[in-house]
């Protein structure tokens, strides 16, 4: 008798709590507390804004090469090691990060942290596809990618609160060793607990409609050319494209507001390190269910038509976060974050909906390709802008039109897939 089929807690729940707290270790703490270092950083470094986007963009670019690279990672290691080992030199990471004083040296470092984000981030959520059937996937993503949620509300409110008793704006070196022990803390219980799929402790997936059928692992061997005519097929989709441009408007918009927010609110509106700490608490709060609600919402009405309605609001709000009112700005901050992690997870379970699970680290990858250059590009023109001008008002501006675009890209392809079900529908009534 197989001793994991008798309990009552179905094995896949552990593994998408390990997998949510991968995320929350290297999205929340190691990407989205970046975020909020920035200011403190700058001034304990003494960084100019250009250096600041130099130092931003070498993140986004390491995220960039890990992303792409992550399903070469996984093809030949499986997500089991590859998330294990890639725990493992995070952790390392972060320790040497809250100790470096050279600026050369941080931007290797932080480089090298993006590449462990970008690998991590794809490997996690394409294991889930192991351990959880399409009707349960677009749940596993949301509760997965809440982990990011989680990671800014705790990097929101203990990041300000090191600095200030520090009395020194070096208090981030400390916030980072804390984040060292949990994201240590993590790789411990992956290393512990992880399996790569419900056949390794002969289970389904969960919410298989037949329990007695084990599921086959997602993660067989490829050959580089099976891999490269993937690739070339995805480029030749007009789907993949117009989802990939779509999301490469995303990442550069989103990534003004989860980088630059705090630094906006002490710099352009005078709010205080505790007041702009506790407004990325609140977005981050607010994120944590937004996989959840628009996970629902695509499951009645459809991916790309959410996706569309997601990046009409997201545009509105980053305007509106202009208006220099406390009612207005934090109105903003909560709706914006309550749609955030909609995009990344119904982008991702578009993946799954289209190629079979062997592919999908590749669609994952592919999709992120297009994110990853969105986001290197964005903090690089940015710190630009901000150089220039002094203030982020035209940056804020900047997102919201790439929202805009971006919604607008859905819409065609909204209206593409209308057209293309209408005429198989017609073809099949002609037929009978």
């Amino acid at each position: 008798m197989n001793r994991f089929s008798k309990r009552s807690v179905h094995y896949g729940w552990i593994i998408l709590i390990l997998m949510t707290l991968t995320i929350l270790a290297s999205m929340g703490l190691g990407r989205f507390s970046f975020g909020i270092m920035i200011p403190f950083i700058r001034n304990d470094m003494q960084l100019s804004y250009a250096l600041v986007g130099y130092l931003t963009t070498a993140l986004f670019s390491g995220y960039l090469v890990g992303s792409l690279l992550a399903g070469s990672f996984i093809h030949r290691y499986q997500h089991r090691r590859t998330i294990v080992c890639g725990l493992f030199i995070f952790s390392s990471v972060l320790f040497i990060f809250s100790r470096i004083t050279s600026f050369a040296a941080m931007i290797v470092l932080v480089f090298l942290l993006g590449f462990l984000i970008g690998i991590l981030n794809i490997s996690a959520l394409g294991l889930l596809f192991n351990w959880f059937a399409d009707r349960k996937k677009g749940m596993a993503l949301g509760i997965a990618n809440a982990g990011g949620g989680g990671g800014m509300v705790f990097s929101g409110m203990f990041v300000p609160y090191m600095v200030s008793y520090s009395q020194a704006d070096n208090g981030w070196r400390n916030a980072t060793l804390l984040f060292f022990g949990f994201s240590a803390a993590i790789w411990l219980f992956c290393m512990l607990f992880l399996r790569n799929n419900p056949t390794e402790v002969k289970l389904s997936k969960i919410g298989a409609t037949d329990p007695c059928i084990h599921t086959e692992s997602s993660t067989p061997e490829h050959s580089g050319e099976q891999e490269e005519t993937t690739f070339r097929a995805l480029f030749r989709n007009p789907v993949f494209m117009m989802l990939g441009g779509s999301y490469f408007l995303w990442g550069f918009s989103y990534l003004i507001f989860t980088t630059f927010l705090v630094d906006y609110l002490m710099e352009g509106l005078n709010y205080s390190k505790i007041e702009a700490g506790g407004l990325f608490s609140l977005a981050g709060i607010s994120s944590i269910v937004s996989g959840f609600i628009c996970g629902a919402l695509s499951d009645r009405f459809g991916r790309v038509r959410v996706l569309t309605w997601i990046y009409s609001v997201q545009s509105t709000l980053l305007l509106l976060l202009l208006l220099p009112h406390p009612v207005t700005i934090t109105g903003s901050i909560f709706l914006y974050a309550l749609t955030l992690w909609g995009v990344p997870t119904l982008m991702m379970a578009s993946v799954g909906d289209f190629l079979p699970p062997r592919a999908v680290p590749t669609g994952m990858g592919f999709l992120t390709l297009f994110f990853s250059i969105g986001q290197a590009l964005s903090p690089l023109c940015t710190g630009w802008v901000v150089s220039v001008t002094h203030s982020y008002t035209t940056s804020f501006f900047i997102s919201a039109i790439c929202c805009a675009v971006g919604a607008l890209l859905l819409m065609g392809l909204a209206r593409k897939q209308y057209l293309v079900a209408k005429n198989d529908a017609l073809s099949v009534s002609k037929s009978l």
